[in-house]
């Protein structure tokens, strides 16, 4: 049994005393593998095999994580120790593999009960020039004190374009991993759209290996932490071949007493010329209790690169909400109304209408008919 897991290491470690370098995951449970609900299938190709790991390899070795990144590994963003784990508890993974150059949307539905203790690994194999849409839904609610996790990785092959929606809605009550890795092609593009509206305690992490030449990842990222919630998160692009793009866009909202890591990185390997990669996070933070770390990092082994990242990390200035509360609404109202806002910019990105349509109603239940 492991009762405890490194994981969200950051590429290159700080001072230590930030606490931001890695996250210990520990009072792991015995997971079992979970079944799971897929809702559209047609032109997917449906299989199951048993998941390996590199038995001695640490999340805090990076320069080997980098060194097997260039042979065309992929790795995740929570790290190598989540496969550990899959792999100790005997857990099967799901893999989809595109049977068609434009299979219909590949939806995933996730949802963990009270008293689970679940894991569920996917792979998705989508081949050379294909066009795929993958949207991953997970729910779970009214559970009492849970642990639970899902693992998804991507192989994405040349000139192919997969857009993967993630939306995560799980109870306060719950600690669960989220572990996101991609390993990418010549000429593919992967979006990522991910959507954290309530996660107790989550640990979410997604790297993608940019290994094929001009190859490109765009993620945006939305998140509410409310309550005693922790979000622990980690993103990694890892540019291994030459003229690969990256951009990492994060809006986020900070209430009660929630706590939140944003580790964010831009790793432009040697050999990877005319790359360009940037990095943007911004938060609002609507009380004095929470806490919050960001943590940008470029990394450069190769010159004839571009890197940049920022971010904006504040309250709304005074102007803005007294002319809000003018209007009728109370400073409560007003915050909320922002942090809605925040996190439609990215649910409206969803590319699937009745996806998308019922998460909006999801976050606006008053406005249903």
């Amino acid at each position: 049994m492991i009762v405890k897991i490194e994981g969200n290491h950051l590429p290159k470690e700080t001072w230590n005393r930030l606490d931001v370098n890695i996250a210990e995951i520990d009072c792991l449970p015995d997971f079992s593998g979970k079944d799971i609900d897929v809702l559209e299938i047609e032109g997917w190709t449906q299989g199951r095999f048993g998941s390996k790991y590199h038995e001695d390899l640490s999340p805090r070795d990076t320069d080997e994580i980098r060194a097997l990144s260039k042979k065309g590994e992929i790795f995740s963003g929570v790290g190598p120790e989540v496969d550990k784990l899959i792999v100790a508890n005997r857990i099967k993974s799901y893999r989809f593999q595109t049977a068609t150059k434009n299979p219909k949307p590949l939806i995933i539905n996730l949802e963990y009960l009270s008293g689970s203790a679940d894991f569920t690994p996917v792979e998705i194999v989508v081949e050379d020039d294909a066009e795929a849409v993958v949207i991953e839904q997970i729910t779970a609610k009214k559970v009492v004190h849970s642990m639970a996790g899902a693992q998804i990785k991507f192989k994405i092959g040349k000139n192919s374009k997969v857009t993967f929606v993630q939306v995560q809605d799980i109870d306060s009550n719950m600690i669960f991993i989220n572990d996101v890795g991609a390993v990418q092609q010549e000429d593919s593009e992967f979006n990522v759209i991910t959507a954290i509206i309530s996660g107790g305690t989550t640990y979410y992490g997604c790297q993608s290996n940019l290994y094929g030449k001009r190859a490109k990842y765009n993620h945006d990222i939305g998140y509410m932490v409310k309550g005693d919630e922790k979000l622990d998160m980690n993103i990694v692009a890892e540019h291994i071949a030459k003229k690969t793009e990256a951009s990492i866009h994060a809006e986020g909202v900070l209430r009660d007493n929630a706590y939140k890591v944003f580790r964010s990185t831009v790793d432009f390997n040697a050999g990877c010329t005319a790359s360009v990669g940037e990095e943007r996070e911004n938060v609002l933070l609507m009380d004095d209790t929470v806490i919050n770390k960001t943590v940008p990092l470029i990394l450069c082994d190769e010159e004839d690169v571009e890197g940049a990242h920022g971010g904006t990390i504040g309250r709304l200035d005074d102007e803005t909400l007294f002319y809000m509360m003018s209007r009728g609404m109370t400073k409560e109202e007003v915050y909320q109304k922002i942090a809605n806002a925040r996190l439609d910019a990215v649910v409206n990105k969803i590319p699937v209408p009745e996806v998308r349509d019922w998460w909006i109603n999801r976050l606006h239940p008053e406005e249903e008919e």
